[in-house]
């Protein structure tokens, strides 16, 4: 886990602000014995969903080999696993979402992919993500040619970090009023909520919530 997460010792993965994320990534709610279980994903109380399948004899949980099975505790079961298991980063999500495409290179472009990957420090982020189609209106509002224009622009970061929240929000605890972001002109976004729909700067986020690290 040290290594993967880009950190010089176990020190330093314990002072992490996101350690609480991953720790949640272990556990499902309720008790799930290995008499019960199916190879499925589960959804863990992190909101990422872990993989159960069969490796071997055994099982095999996100990758990772079970080493004891059923460890029974008076509030719950611990299954012992072979190593530490991560949810998915930001930056892997959006690389698995095809209608982030431009987003994903665009973040390449402006040398931002890896504040949403592990080895970030440990910082968590909620990102209001443009989709292909919402840059594609937002070249024709701008007058940019395309998406080679985009990428070549020197305020390309400040665009994208405008996007961006420090701090993880889940969507049923979002609020009306304002919120800063990480560009560095401390621009704000102005959320609204009505009948279960949230909308950042007046657009409506089309999906709520996709969990990650």
């Amino acid at each position: 886990a040290v290594t993967a997460l880009g950190e010089a010792d176990l020190a330093a993965v314990l002072a992490r602000e996101d350690l609480g994320e991953i720790l949640k990534f272990h556990v499902l709610q309720g008790q799930v014995l290995t008499d019960t279980v199916e190879m499925k994903a589960y959804v863990t109380l992190q909101g990422a969903s872990l993989e159960i399948a069969r490796g071997g004899e055994g099982a095999l949980v996100s990758g990772s080999e079970v080493a004891e099975f059923d460890q029974m505790a008076s509030n719950g079961v611990i299954h012992v696993l072979e190593k530490v298991i991560l949810p998915p980063s930001c930056a892997a999500v959006a690389a698995a979402t095809p209608e982030l495409s431009t987003l994903v290179e665009a973040l390449a472009a402006a040398s931002l992919t890896s504040v949403f990957e592990w080895t970030n420090g440990g910082r968590l982020h909620t990102v209001f993500a443009p989709t292909d189609a919402a840059f594609t209106a937002y070249f024709a509002a701008e007058g940019i040619a395309d998406k080679a224009a985009l990428l070549a622009r020197e305020d390309l970061a400040e665009i994208l970090k405008y996007h961006v929240v420090s701090g993880k929000i889940p969507s049923a605890t979002l609020a009306d009023g304002t919120i800063a972001t990480l560009s560095t002109d401390t621009a704000t976004l102005t959320l609204a909520t009505a009948d279960g729909v949230v909308t950042v700067n007046g657009d409506t986020a089309t999906t709520g919530r996709v969990a990650c690290g």
